[in-house]
């Protein structure tokens, strides 16, 4: 029986294309028991006020990416501290992103939801050293 380092991932980013390449990622290494891929900040959001009161289905890990359109990453952060402590507690937060921005990252750092800032393409490496 396979170990999972997870149970459930969420992915919010709106490039099908890096979506192609950490599902791949985080499939060859086990990383995540199931893995939820939203296109956008909105779809996350309905999907997490949805599961809300079904913390089996809600994500231990979130992978957001900052630059998307109508909604970006730290619009998607605003929403989440709205949501109730359950959700905050168990959803961590760890920013993607082609962003190497430093505003970007000292608006992350700041950022009490925000467990860990990682630049894409995602690489082996750096999903092994999560531990959040």
């Amino acid at each position: 029986m396979q170990k999972f380092k997870y149970n459930v991932v969420m992915l919010v980013d709106d490039d099908e294309i890096d979506n192609f390449v950490t599902k791949k990622m985080i499939d060859d290494s086990h990383f995540a028991k199931k893995l939820i891929i939203k296109l956008s900040s909105e779809e996350a959001l309905n999907y997490l006020k949805k599961e809300q009161n079904n913390p089996d289905e809600l994500p231990d890990l979130i992978f957001l990416d900052i630059l998307m359109p109508v909604m970006d990453g730290f619009a998607f952060l605003d929403e989440f501290d709205k949501f109730n402590d359950t959700i905050k507690k168990k959803c961590k937060i760890i920013l993607l992103s082609t962003s190497e921005s430093f505003k970007d990252l000292n608006r992350a750092n700041k950022n009490k939801y925000v467990s860990k800032f990682l630049t894409k393409p995602l690489i082996e490496a750096a999903l092994n050293a999560i531990n959040v």
